[in-house]
């Protein structure tokens, strides 16, 4: 399984988008996203990766609530708090 690796996205839409062509590219299956999403308007832009992604929360993630309720509206999408255990 190819895993992508991502994190401190901090609100930047261009470096998310072209991180999203390029894991779309690679046929990654899983990207696993450290934290530091910052404003939860970044979270739909993650509609068009083809892998589920499963992220934390960062320092900098300041709406966590509504981080959570972006989260939810994409099934591909999981947030799992502060720590994430994969198996």
């Amino acid at each position: 399984m190819l895993v992508g690796l991502m994190s401190d996205t901090h609100d930047c839409l261009p470096m998310v988008e072209k991180a999203i062509k390029r894991f779309n590219e690679e046929g990654v299956e899983l990207v696993l996203h450290a934290g530091d999403y910052v404003a939860p308007f970044v979270i739909p832009k993650f509609k068009d990766l083809k892998a589920k992604l499963i992220g934390v929360f960062g320092n900098n993630d300041g709406d966590r609530e509504l981080l959570k309720k972006r989260f939810s509206e994409n099934p591909k999408l999981e947030i799992r708090g502060n720590f994430a255990e994969i198996r």
